[in-house]
């Protein structure tokens, strides 16, 4: 097999060749072998089935992706290829298979040790927002029913489109290079929802976060598709239509606690709801 722009031949592993996995992710894939010449014969390597666990590694915690490594022999010579698909921007019905940890995982607790039941959401990304949405307010939460006339109206803890817009800006401002879930935990008066987000330094606080800002996504392209899906705007509007939702609702605005590891938000019901 020639070498050409997709196939690579390299006769031992350097971390600068991490650029070339960057490439072939961001452009249509390619395959780098570990092992061979510049004209293709393999050489082997002494280290492969070391590498063969540290490569994988590097690609992960390095660009948040996975590529498949394999370990390959010629004869008693053994080498490893590289096969780096095209990354889809998350925009798939599989993003786990280049992300991992890109799913939804949702806990109802008693106390914070006291774990009762549990939900995984998986698929593309738009999909789990809805399924997301659905679980949280059909199993997870209980409504408070009160009628006007005949009409039967249900109010839950915390308002549904304040909720939903939260979840939004979990999915998008997201750092999926660190491979975990978003976390949602329910209990009876009150949620917590956290993910490995990242705020801009003049975004720091609950206060400021509800005041008028530009809007600046951790993941542009991921913002792109949910932009045009019509899911977002692109003025920075999410936390404004939560202020919004609960105001409409009778619920204080949720709090941010924003830490460089990750965006905690807390949310609590209305005092109509708990008495």
């Amino acid at each position: 097999m020639p070498e050409h722009q997709a196939i690579e031949w390299k006769s031992s592993w350097d971390d600068e060749y991490l650029e070339w996995i960057c490439g072939y992710s961001n452009g249509y894939g390619g395959t780098l072998y570990i092992g061979k010449d510049d004209m293709g014969h393999v050489t082997g390597l002494d280290n492969a089935r070391r590498l063969l666990k540290v490569i994988p590694d590097k690609i992960t915690h390095t660009m948040g992706i996975i590529a498949d490594v394999n370990l390959l022999n010629e004869g008693e010579r053994e080498y490893l290829e590289i096969v780096v698909e095209k990354y889809p921007s998350l925009i798939s019905k599989d993003p786990e298979k280049w992300i991992g940890g890109a799913y939804i995982k949702i806990g109802y607790f008693i106390t914070d040790a006291d774990l009762r039941y549990q939900d995984e959401v998986h698929g593309s990304l738009i999909e789990q927002i809805d399924k997301v949405e659905e679980l949280v307010y059909t199993k997870y939460m209980k409504a408070l029913i009160d009628y006007e006339g005949i009409q039967r109206i249900e109010k839950f803890m915390f308002p549904r489109d304040a909720f939903r817009e939260i979840l939004l800006n979990a999915v998008v401002h997201k750092d999926y290079s660190r491979c975990n879930p978003i976390q949602i935990s329910v209990y009876e008066d009150k949620m917590y929802i956290y993910n490995d987000g990242i705020m801009p330094e003049e975004l720091s606080s609950t206060d400021k976060l509800f005041a008028k800002h530009s809007s600046k996504p951790f993941n542009p392209k991921l913002a792109g598709v949910f932009f045009k899906s019509g899911m977002i705007e692109a003025w920075g509007r999410g936390f404004e239509k939560i202020r919004e939702a609960c105001n409409a609702h009778g619920t204080a605005l949720p709090e941010y606690q924003i830490h460089n590891n990750g965006v905690m938000v807390f949310c609590k019901p209305n005092d109509k709801y708990m008495q």
